[in-house]
């Protein structure tokens, strides 16, 4: 016990003692120091969490806004490069929308973007969905939503635009809340015009009657036209021989053949030609036939398919390579500057890196080269094609589809996402910035011409070329493709096949009413499972009585009964017969020690 009472005084401290009524100032334990406030930084830029304004509010709202993509790399935050986010994101803070504390990263605000672009492209309605202060002190909602759209109008660039600002529930997410996606796609329709006549190795490799898979008896007779007529053309205004020095003249970067006076006439008058050729195919105006066949091959993206051909680093047997195509719309050509369009519309619940420019890109080449519907539905298969990216430029996101999301917003007391209260910003938007930019780039670039032209110079290895009959016949479509040097050789292999009821099948279909269609399928998945379940039953049921029946006719354990083998082990007994032999007493009656005592005595 003294022990106990000396180590316990030892351990007490004064300055722990409290103080009492007669302890004087002097015998006061030292005042504790206090720890230091890190809620916020030593920064003169730093607002200080007791300097913030009481009345602002931190919500969950719906950023929607538009923008022509033209100078950006893409929608996405992306360091120190210039994207759509960055500028709208260093807007938002300078206009006070973002606090200092979170302005350091975009996830402390629950930044989630709905549709990502890439590089140039655009987008006539998007939407992000974020954390914002807001000041409510004295405002409606509308006066918020007006406020938010001038500030940020007023410092952002004129090609990026602000629509709305909403309020959301909390558990709203831009991304994962979309149900659907519209795309748009502007086509200049000179890019259905098909390879020149003995002047690409495409259009002679499917002129090639020796090689397998090819088509035998190529002709365009449309498109031989055209090259044909643009021709003659500078036939008639060059004359015949001076057309062909043009077409044969190449540039020499040697000074005396540059300063040759014939040289530089030939070079003024190939640049004549170019403007010639350039105001020709600016002329072309695209057949019913050809449309109606572009047409039919979009046609064949609706529905279900595996698109891992149609993006980069996908594999076949990955369940993210599967896509719905609800609608695919291809309008009517109109003519803008001289050169006719047409415009593809794309709605889908979501798309890939690289999807929809892939897509085009590959209808677009089966029309020009003639190849059948079966080519494009071999691409949804696992074998591997190689397809090319049709340029940026023409595609843009039209607007994202909240159908499932807007009914939680109504059932919360919020305003559903609603892009039909911004059409006239977004027509605006369309009209000054992003048609404008499509049209004069294609005009001044000329993209889309560069693009297939490269397409149709390609040309094939000659271990191809010098393949025999009997190799070319034993060798499979995979084997020559790999083989040859042209990623686009997968058109050459499909020969055409037309079919002969093409006028009559159903080209495209427009239903808009998503909401619907995925009513009925969903209610066919329903109808499915209750069928297999009724036919698991049925089928339990049959095998529940086929094995009663059995057991009545058979009865196996009153069998067992009669023989009753448990019995016969309990009369042979042998532990009773262990306990007679006793080996433990033998042991008790040898006792070598009384032995031993009794020969002492």
């Amino acid at each position: 016990m003294f022990r106990r009472l000396t180590t316990i005084g030892k351990k007490i401290k004064p300055e722990n003692l409290k103080l009492t009524r007669n302890m004087s100032a002097e015998q006061e334990p030292p005042v504790k120091k206090q720890k230091p406030n890190y809620n916020f930084r030593k920064d003169e830029d730093y607002t200080r969490l007791e300097d913030k304004n009481p009345n602002l509010k931190k919500r969950k709202v719906a950023m929607i806004f538009g923008y022509a993509g033209t100078g950006y790399s893409g929608l996405q935050y992306n360091g120190v490069h210039k994207t759509i986010e960055k500028e709208i994101w260093e807007n938002l803070i300078a206009n006070g929308y973002v606090s200092k504390d979170n302005a350091v990263d975009l996830k402390k605000t629950g930044w989630q973007r709905c549709a990502r672009t890439d590089k140039g492209v655009h987008a006539l309605g998007n939407l992000i969905s974020f954390k914002i202060q807001f000041d409510e002190k004295d405002k409606t909602t509308e006066e918020i939503e007006k406020e938010f759209v001038s500030k940020m109008n007023s410092t952002l660039p004129e090609q990026i635009r602000m629509f709305g600002c909403q309020r959301v529930t909390g558990g709203f997410d831009a991304k994962n809340s979309c149900s659907s996606r519209m795309y748009e796609y502007l086509l200049p329709t000179y890019s259905f015009i098909g390879p020149q006549k003995d002047k690409s190795g495409i259009y002679n490799e499917l002129r090639d009657k020796a090689f397998n898979g090819g088509y035998e008896n190529y002709q365009d007779l449309e498109n031989d036209k055209y090259w044909d007529d643009l021709k003659q053309m500078g036939i008639d205004t060059f004359g015949k021989e001076l057309y062909e020095e043009i077409k044969n003249f190449k540039f020499s970067t040697d000074k005396e053949e540059a300063m040759d006076p014939e040289r530089i006439k030939l070079y003024e008058k190939s640049k004549e030609l170019k403007v010639l050729e350039t105001n020709f195919k600016n002329s072309f105006r695209i057949s019913e036939g050809k449309l109606k066949d572009f047409r039919m091959m979009m046609s064949q993206y609706l529905g279900y398919h595996n698109f891992h051909n149609y993006t980069i680093g996908q594999s076949f047997k990955s369940a993210s390579s599967f896509r719905y195509m609800i609608n695919i719309t291809v309008e009517d050509p109109i003519v803008n500057n001289g050169i006719e369009w047409v415009k593809i519309k794309i709605h889908g619940q979501s798309f890939m890196l690289h999807q929809i420019r892939k897509m085009i890109a590959m209808a677009v080449l089966c029309c020009r080269y003639q190849c059948s519907k079966e080519l494009m539905l071999e691409s949804f298969t696992s074998k591997r094609f190689n397809i090319p990216k049709a340029p940026p430029l023409g595609l843009y996101l039209n607007h994202p589809i909240f159908d499932f999301a807007n009914n939680k917003l109504v059932q919360n007391n919020h305003l559903p996402i609603d892009f039909t209260r911004f059409e006239n910003d977004m027509d605006l938007l369309q009209k000054n910035h992003v048609f404008d930019k499509i049209y004069n780039v294609e005009v001044e670039e000329n993209i889309y011409t560069t693009f297939f032209k490269f397409i149709d110079g390609f040309k094939f290895n000659n271990e191809i070329s010098e393949l025999s009959a009997q190799d070319k016949e034993t060798k499979t479509t995979e084997e020559l493709e790999q083989n040859s040097s042209n990623p686009f050789a997968f058109f050459i292999n499909c020969k055409k096949r037309w079919d002969d009821d093409v006028e009559n099948e159903v080209l495209y279909t427009d239903d808009s009413n998503f909401k619907k269609m995925k009513e009925e399928e969903k209610e066919k998945k329903r109808l499915i499972r209750l069928e297999k379940r009724n036919e698991r039953l049925a089928q339990e049921a049959l095998e529940q009585k086929a094995a009663a029946d059995a057991k009545e006719e058979v009865k196996p354990e009153e069998i067992k009964e009669e023989t009753k083998p448990e019995e016969i082990k309990e009369e042979a007994k042998p532990e009773e017969i262990k306990e007679e032999a006793k080996p433990e007493e033998i042991k008790e009656e040898a006792k070598p020690e009384e032995a031993k005592q009794e020969e002492t005595k």
